[in-house]
């Protein structure tokens, strides 16, 4: 009998032989007793709430959701279990000798689970086992693939050994913040963000690796040497902020991304004798000269400005005040953690990674110094009073991540992801965001201070990004190709110049109250119908001084086409005329060809009645000459 027989047992407070001899569906000391082969809500009637064990010695298929009182299950021969069924249980051990695959959300979330031995699995499906918060050890020797955030975020896992695991999707193990070592020696693919942010992770053996994809490992700042004598490929930022890596060997890869190792500032020995990249060259350079700036001259600012030394940061233990200064010397702090304080005015932490959920939350200080942050998470820096900040690598920004804070000036060199309402309602007067490509919905609606605006990299603009940005006058976006119509509304812009812009979407709820004096495009743009179908007259504010082709895909009777020859705006070409001018005319046409059929039934209706009452008269007299007959 197993070590996880035994604590079953004890558990439920009964001997085998008390449950082999129970009936089928009896439920004993909370214990459900089930005999046949498949468990499915649709056959059963149980009072699941009363159930806290199950024993199901010949059950092969497990088909029930939302299993969330259980603490133990007995399962020797199941080799399915449905998706959501064991979603935030209370299971603290899994040994599961039949089991074939964990489906989609299977444990997720079992915050109690410590150890999961599946010695027959060959695939760990989405969300697996993601955020079981205490999963220290897990045993799986024929899993193959391990699919998106099976294992996310599980931050009590140690090691990892999987000797048949051959692929590890995206973000697999991301922020395991524990995790130490890996081996897997058949592993072939490293997804995108399978590693992210596992800090911890120092020992690894990946010796038939080929491929890294994206983010792989970043932020595994305990990393040392990186040794792949297989590796192919490696994706954008795969190794950045490997903060202790000194030593990197592959002999077979040809090309390496350019920022693949951003912010590795302790890299001494690189052998890659196959790569001819000059980009690439020139950007571990620029990598390695990075370290007094980012570092040194950084951290001296700071410390002066805050009447602190490097013996008093030696000295001071984590999360110490010292002269008014949070000392953090910690990589990670759980959410909430320092939220709503006000006994210090700034936060040194050289490195930490991730600010998590409402970690500063309403935060008095004004002076922070994160070098190596790469996340924000949703709400962090919401109500914070700081009046700037520098993240040079701060790669992603989560929903409300400075809502209302107090920051005024913000440059992002290297985030490529802000999320919706990022910055909502805050007091920023400059935003630099170098590589963020898409501005989502409300990312910088309410900041009512913004006056200036970089975004060089950005194609696509969202729903009331800019809304109410009121001292915003000169905008210009060289790379914008989409934009909504909502996109500005509230704003009283001089300038407006989206010189690639070639579509507008349409946003149903917004307010177009928008006043644009000079609107400058170099193309064409492709304008929707239920765009023109909204608010005519507000539309015309925002679009005053167009001066290219505008191509309308309207229905007839577009009131915007009607509304454009009413408004005689000389500003559209003469072919964009004439074309509204050919639409009118299709449109006289139908509607006196219409007219005209409708008076031609008319008439032909007339003629009918007309003809009825012309033969009534001879009808009577007939009647009459009848009557006279009858009469002589």
């Amino acid at each position: 009998m197993s070590i996880f027989q035994d604590e079953f047992f004890q558990a439920v407070g009964l001997s085998m032989n008390q449950l082999q001899a129970a009936n089928n569906k009896q439920i004993l000391n909370q214990c459900l007793i089930f005999k046949d082969k498949i468990l499915d809500s649709n056959e059963i009637s149980i009072n699941w709430p009363e159930i806290k064990f199950i024993y199901a010695e010949s059950l092969e298929q497990f088909i029930i959701e939302d299993m969330l009182l259980i603490e133990q299950i007995y399962l020797p021969q199941v080799t399915k279990i449905g998706q959501y069924c064991f979603e935030f249980s209370l299971i603290k051990y899994l040994f599961l000798q039949q089991l074939e695959s964990v489906e989609d959300y299977c444990f997720s979330g079992c915050k109690k689970l410590l150890v999961v031995n599946l010695p027959k699995a060959t695939r760990i499906c989405q969300c697996g086992f993601s955020e079981c918060d205490l999963l220290y050890s897990i045993t799986m020797p024929q899993v193959q693939t391990i699919e998106n955030s099976a294992f996310y975020r599980c931050i009590s896992l140690l090691n990892l050994s999987c000797p048949s695991l051959q692929l590890t999707e995206k973000n697999s193990f991301c922020e395991c913040f524990s995790l130490q070592q890996i081996d897997l020696p058949s592993l072939v693919i490293v997804g995108s963000g399978a590693f992210y942010n596992c800090y911890s992770l120092h020992d690894i053996k990946l010796p038939l690796v080929e491929q890294v994809d994206k983010c792989g490992f970043f932020g595994c700042s305990s990393l040392q040497t990186l040794t792949f004598p297989q590796l192919h490929s490696v994706g954008q930022f795969a190794f950045k902020l490997c903060t202790s890596l000194t030593q990197v060997e592959f002999p077979l890869i040809q090309h390496i991304v350019e920022n693949a190792f951003g912010g590795c500032f302790a890299l001494q020995s690189l052998n890659i004798p196959q790569v001819e990249n000059m980009k690439f060259m020139c950007s571990l350079l620029t990598i390695l000269t990075q370290k007094l700036d980012n570092y040194n001259a950084q951290k001296l600012s700071f410390l002066h400005n805050n009447q602190l030394t490097d013996s008093d940061i030696n000295q001071a233990q984590d999360c110490q005040i010292v002269n008014d200064c949070l000392i953090l010397k910690e990589k990670y702090y759980y959410p909430e953690k320092f939220m709503l304080r006000s006994d210090f005015a700034a936060v040194y932490a050289p490195k930490l990674q991730i600010a998590s959920f409402r970690l500063f939350f309403g935060c008095k200080a004004r002076n922070f110094y994160f070098p190596l942050l790469s996340k924000v998470d949703a709400e962090c820096f919401c109500h914070c009073q700081f009046n700037q900040a520098d993240f040079p690598f701060l790669l992603l920004v989560m929903r409300n991540a400075f809502n209302n804070c107090a920051i005024q000036r913000l440059t992002l060199n290297q985030a490529e992801y802000v999320l919706e309402k990022a910055f909502f309602g805050s007091t920023l007067t400059q935003v630099a965001l170098h590589r963020a490509q898409t501005i989502p919905d409300y990312a910088f609606s309410q900041c009512l201070n913004l006056r200036e605006l970089q975004l060089p990299g950005a194609y696509k603009l969202g729903k009331m990004a800019f809304h109410g940005c009121v001292k915003l006058k000169t905008v210009s976006l060289s790379e914008v190709q989409s934009m909504y119509h909502s996109s500005f509304s509230g704003c009283i812009l001089h300038s407006l110049e989206l010189s690639r812009l070639s579509t507008v979407f349409h946003h149903q709820t917004a307010d177009l109250n928008c006043t644009v004096k000079e609107f400058t495009v170099n193309g064409k743009i492709q304008l929707g119908y239920k765009l023109f179908s909204f608010e005519t007259e507000k539309l015309f504010n925002f679009l005053k001084s167009v001066e290219a082709q505008i191509e309308c895909d309207c229905m007839e009777g577009c009131p915007w086409c009607q509304g454009a020859v009413r408004k005689e705006f000389k500003v559209f070409h003469a072919k964009y005329a004439a074309q509204i001018g050919f639409q009118q005319q299709a449109r006289l046409s139908l509607k006196l060809q219409q007219e005209s059929r409708l008076m031609q039934l008319r008439k032909e209706k007339l003629n009918v009645q007309i003809e009825k009452i012309a033969t009534t008269p001879s009808k009577i007299d007939q009647i009459i000459k009848g009557m006279k007959l009858e009469f002589e």
